[in-house]
Formats: structure tokens, sequence, C-alpha cells
């Protein structure tokens, strides 16, 4: 995007040092708590409810794939102005995945330990992310992630083989969505991958060597030309 208003200083592309916990949610108390099947097929959104984060492809999606999978239920965790939650609220009623959805509103601390836990898949098909620190919360609970292409971090979890990799629109949702949930892939595998990719790239003590070696590499180009 600097490009586009002419720029070209050296970039540096370091990760943001997301806080990490190493400790497993309680899935199952989650589920019990917000009345959702033990044996339901659990996508999880869980971000600030606003009009960049795909709902509008999300929600429709979910709806065209419930008569497939009738074990699938959705979680939506976040909140949200009143008026964008309301047209959300009227997106689940419209497109029949109300009956299958617990609103839970914001989580945080243990709550979102015990979200991540009762989730099969993370999904987050947002308009425009930067980097997305939730992805990064989600991959290291163990989740596959299905991102979009406009979350810049989405060549790396592909590479990786740790999610995959959507448009923002819905019949793109859909197929992805369908892949993840059809049993041809293996969730926990690629749930592993997204720890382990965490571990090596996201994790705070590697971005703060980033950090560091770019002070170093940018203060010794200022030494040089003095």
């Amino acid at each position: 995007r600097l490009v586009t208003y002419g720029a070209n200083p050296p970039r540096f592309v370091i990760p943001l040092p997301v806080p990490l916990v190493d400790e497993d949610g309680d899935g199952r108390s989650f589920r019990l708590e917000h009345q959702i099947p033990l044996d339901a097929q659990v996508v999880l959104f869980l971000s600030r409810l606003d009009y960049k984060k795909g709902l509008d492809f999300l929600i429709p999606a979910l709806g065209m794939l419930k008569r497939e999978y009738p074990k699938l239920w959705f979680v939506m965790a976040g909140s949200g102005t009143p008026e964008f939650v309301t047209r959300v609220h009227g997106w689940l009623r419209r497109f029949r995945t109300d009956a299958f959805t617990s609103k839970v509103g914001f989580l945080s601390g243990r709550a979102k330990l015990d979200a991540f836990a009762a989730a099969d898949v993370f999904v987050l098909p947002s308009l425009n992310e930067n980097f997305g620190i939730v992805n990064i919360e989600a991959m290291q609970a163990g989740l596959p992630v299905l991102i979009s292409d406009e979350v810049y971090i989405c060549r790396e979890i592909e590479a990786a083989g740790a999610g995959l990799v959507c448009l923002p629109d819905v019949q793109s949702v859909a197929v992805k969505l369908r892949e993840l949930l059809g049993g041809a892939i293996n969730l926990k595998q690629m749930g592993m991958r997204g720890r382990e990719l965490v571990q090596r790239h996201y994790h705070p003590s590697v971005a703060t060597r980033a950090l560091i070696d770019v002070y170093a590499e940018t203060g010794l180009g200022a030494r040089r030309v003095a």
C-alpha cells in the first residue's frame, strides 16, 4: 500500500509479538454452557463485529451448507455498534442460520480459550486485515483456520498447511468450508501445523529478535551514510 502513494522506502516486515497462552480451554463446558450439541461441527468467528470482517459472506455460506452438514453449528463471538449488530442479526434470520448460531458476545481470558477449545474450525474472511492477532491465537489453540486472501498473513498460513485461503465472497467461503468440514482434511494435523507455525514465526521471542535485527541493520546503514 505504500507503493500506491509513490513511496519506495526500505521495507522490513516483522510480526507483532502476540502474547501466547500455553494452556487449553474447556471446550465441553463451553458447549454445555451455550447449549451447543457435543457432536456438533463448530465453526467459530471471534472478532469485532464490523462490516470488514466478512460476516456478510460467512453467514450466507453457513446457511448454504447446513443441509449438507446437519451437525453444523456457528459460534459468533464479538461485539460491535448496535446498528451493525442489528444488521448481523438480520442476516442470521434471512439466511436461516439463527437456529444453529450461538451469539456469545465479547470473550476474553478463560472464556476465549474455552471457545477455541469448543470449535473445530476458525473463520475470518475479512475484506482487509494487515495481520489479525486472533488468527495467531486460534492457531496457538490448535485450530485450523479459514481466512480470506485479504488477510495479509494468508500466504504464510497456506504455505505451512495450517489453514485454507478463500476469496471474500459467499461462494468461495462455502467451497473452502466444505473442504474443511467434509472429512478429507485431517483438522487435527492442520491445527498442529498452525501451532508449529506460531512457535516458529509469531512467538514473542521471534518477533523481538526480528525487531532488534531491523534496528541493528537500519542503524548500521545510518552510520554508513554519515
